[in-house]
């Protein structure tokens, strides 16, 4: 059996990064348009651009700190992949399979 971590980096390879954070970093817009992308899908990839000043950690904790409820799946390089169940039954694509996981 899949493990639900295995199973969420396998989607996000297929995806292409739905966010992007430049140069200004983690701002309320950023958090704002983050909360309504992972509500809408679930699982949010998001870039961190080359002239950003902030390192991928730091973006991480501060994603988290918005929200407890939202899971970290995976970086790799400058790529994040993030994780939350949708509270709307409509958006739960994902999380119908996610949830027969261990």
């Amino acid at each position: 059996m899949v493990s639900k971590k295995r199973y969420l980096r396998s989607l996000a390879m297929k995806q292409r990064a739905t966010m992007q954070v430049g140069k200004a970093g983690i701002t309320e817009a950023v958090i704002k348009q983050l909360q309504n992308e992972i509500e809408k899908n679930e699982l949010l990839k998001i870039s961190l651009l080359q002239n950003t000043v902030v390192e991928p950690a730091e973006v991480q904790v501060e994603i988290q700190a918005t929200d407890a409820t939202i899971e970290f799946v995976q970086k790799i390089g400058r790529n994040m992949v993030f994780y939350k169940r949708a509270t709307e039954p409509k958006n739960r694509n994902i999380s119908a399979h996610v949830g027969k996981l261990k």
